[in-house]
């Protein structure tokens, strides 16, 4: 799932941390970062991601529950029905 313009990366942060199986974070410069929830520590993130926006990221999903719960969430967000 590719994501663009997220304002408020601490939200989506926390958002993420709930998941249930492991994300695979793939920055716009091609960084990857796996981040595995219960055990994630935002302090890892780049200053970037924790303080700033991010104008396109690409998240996977190993579990695609999590990954429709991502979606419905960012879609909700914006104000717009899923």
């Amino acid at each position: 799932m590719k994501i663009y313009n997220i304002n408020n990366t601490k939200e989506l942060f926390d958002k993420l941390a709930t998941c249930q199986g492991m994300i695979r974070l793939v920055s716009e410069t091609g960084e990857q970062m796996e981040i595995q929830p219960g055990k994630f520590d935002k302090s890892l993130l780049p200053m970037l991601y924790v303080q700033g926006t991010i104008k396109q990221m690409e998240l996977l999903f190993e579990n695609a529950g999590d990954c429709e719960r991502i979606f419905n969430y960012l879609v909700n967000r914006r104000g717009t029905a899923a």
